[in-house]
């Protein structure tokens, strides 16, 4: 324990010493995979100032930014070998990040308690020679207390929220930081990027092989941001299908509609070609549009709900019938694309109406390749892309290809999953509830 608070005395002394600055990190992962950046750009939107870093060390995946004097913050020791403990790092509503030191493979305990003591989960971590920050990410609700655990070693953290099945997850990040003069950019040295308490900031990674990704944030120092790339090379199922991606927002999107007749793991689905009539919930069906091949390589399969959430009556996040690494998209997330490409926020949640203004032909496809006319207010601004490719009903396909159905893994009232409809006549986007025989398409989001 001494050895303990020492650190903790040489941790808050040190930014004691330049609490003036502000400094936060940042994280580039493809799933849980550290992604290297080529650069990184800051444009300060309260001032106009900007700043470009690049050459940034082959070896880092996580960058420390000090804001206050622009620079990029080398990952160097700030305390003895012998001085190695927990301390919070950052703690924010619905995310905890804890940086633990340790000189030996150790196994740490992560336990969730409510404040009256009682365990409302309990995980187990391995953890290696070196300093990681420990991510915590838990749902909104009542305070909560996160204990960490090492050795002879507990500390504990008050949290706004709880969520019992949050798992902890290790960030692999470097050492703590000290001030240096190492400054890695790539603009003229007449300009300046000035940053004060309370600017808003505009962050974009740019990296080899992904979309460049841009997020709006109001820096507190210790911030720690993780972000998601979007890779920009093609996706392959299990058939070997090729899609494409795009970034809406800092959401990773397929471009094509799903088109496979297998599970990520080799598992068939069940080919409805000619079934006839469907009446039960739980069959696994896809279907070409009007049971024609020929309609695959462009609008992929139609699927029943069953089928396209592999079976699974709690989707939320379900892989389903994607990728590994992909799931099919939950009503939510489907509202933040909206509200992303100008929808409102309280009218994205209306049910069973037209919602918006021109926010679906922000989605589709424009010309005349695939909808008909007037392809109402198409402009694909998002680069989703989306082409009319129908619907099965229980008996038949809706003649015509002048919509577009997707499902959504989120259900209302148990049994009915949401889902979202384009219209050739329509800059508006529809969002309805459906029955689980009907077939529709699958657009699948990355994870």
């Amino acid at each position: 324990m001494k050895s303990f608070c020492l650190f903790l005395y040489v941790f808050f002394g040190y930014y004691t010493a330049f609490s003036e600055d502000v400094i936060i990190s940042l994280t580039a992962q493809n799933g849980k995979v550290p992604v290297k950046a080529d650069s990184i750009r800051l444009f300060n939107n309260s001032n106009g100032t900007a700043i470009s870093f690049s050459n940034l060390p082959p070896e880092t995946t996580t960058y420390f930014i000090n804001l206050s004097s622009a620079q990029v913050i080398n990952g160097i020791s700030e305390y003895p070998e012998n001085q190695r403990g927990i301390s919070l790092f950052s703690n924010q509503p619905g995310i905890l990040h804890v940086m633990i030191s340790v000189l030996s493979r150790e196994i740490l305990h992560v336990t969730l308690v409510d404040l009256s003591g009682k365990t409302l989960s309990r995980h187990q971590l391995t953890v290696y020679p070196g300093n990681h920050i420990i991510e915590y990410a838990h749902n909104c609700g009542e305070l909560s207390l996160v204990c960490f655990e090492r050795e002879n070693l507990r500390n504990c953290f008050k949290v706004f929220g709880h969520h019992p099945e949050g798992k902890p997850v290790i960030l692999d990040l470097p050492t703590l930081y000290r001030k240096s003069t190492d400054i890695l950019h790539t603009s003229p040295s007449n300009t300046r990027f000035l940053f004060s308490q309370g600017d808003s900031v505009t962050f974009t990674v740019f990296s080899t092989g992904y979309h460049p990704i841009s997020f709006l944030k109001v820096p507190q120092h210790n911030d720690a941001y993780v972000i998601s790339m979007c890779p920009d090379n093609l996706i392959f199922d299990y058939d070997g299908n090729a899609y494409h991606t795009v970034l809406i927002g800092t959401q990773c999107w397929m471009k094509e509609n799903m088109n496979t007749t297998h599970y990520a793991d080799g598992t068939p689905l069940v080919d409805g070609t000619g079934v006839g009539d469907i009446f039960y919930d739980t069959l696994k069906y896809w279907f070409h549009y009007n049971d024609d091949p020929v309609y695959g390589p462009v609008c992929g399969k139609l699927y029943t709900w069953s089928a396209a959430m592999n079976g699974y009556s709690n989707p939320a996040g379900l892989q389903g019938l994607c990728p590994n690494g992909w799931h099919v998209p939950t009503d939510q997330d489907w509202r933040t694309m909206e509200c992303f490409i100008g929808m409102d926020k309280w009218e994205s949640g209306w049910i069973t109406e037209w919602r918006g203004t021109d926010e679906g032909g922000k989605l589709k496809e424009t010309g005349y390749d695939h909808w008909p006319w007037p392809n109402l207010g198409a402009t694909n601004e998002s680069g989703f892309s989306a082409i009319p490719c129908g619907c099965r009903y229980s008996t038949q396909f809706i003649p015509h290809l002048r919509y577009a159905e997707y499902w959504t893994s989120s259900v209302i009232s148990l049994h009915y999953p949401l889902m979202r409809e384009l219209s050739y006549a329509s800059s508006q986007i529809f969002r309805d509830w459906s029955y689980k025989h009907l077939g529709y398409s699958i657009r699948c989001l990355k994870e």
